[in-house]
């Protein structure tokens, strides 16, 4: 922390808050998807993990198993199933 900043923290303790919030909140939010967060990681570093999360999540959201060209309809519902249940296996990791 440059000395400035040291400084003026003497003078208003609550000077990094603005900074330090939106990492409590982003640590509370990764937590819940069940990524671990060791509490040593800085604030920009949870806000950019938080970010790409959520913009992994948006674009699996946004996923479909397209159906192949003759496939018939017992054949691709099986074929969702057991992409569904590969990705069932990866689910929220306890921490």
């Amino acid at each position: 922390m440059p000395a400035y900043e040291e400084f003026d923290g003497n003078f208003d303790p609550h000077r990094t808050e603005p900074r330090t919030a939106p990492a409590v909140g982003g640590s509370a939010r990764l937590r819940a998807r069940g990524i671990a967060v060791t509490g040593t990681e800085s604030p920009e570093d949870l806000v950019g993990l938080l970010s790409v999360v959520q913009g992994f999540e948006a674009a699996v959201e946004r996923f479909v198993l397209r159906r192949e060209p003759g496939e018939i309809v017992p054949a691709y519902i099986k074929r969702i199933a057991e992409a569904t249940a590969r990705l069932r296996r990866y689910q929220r990791v306890p921490e």
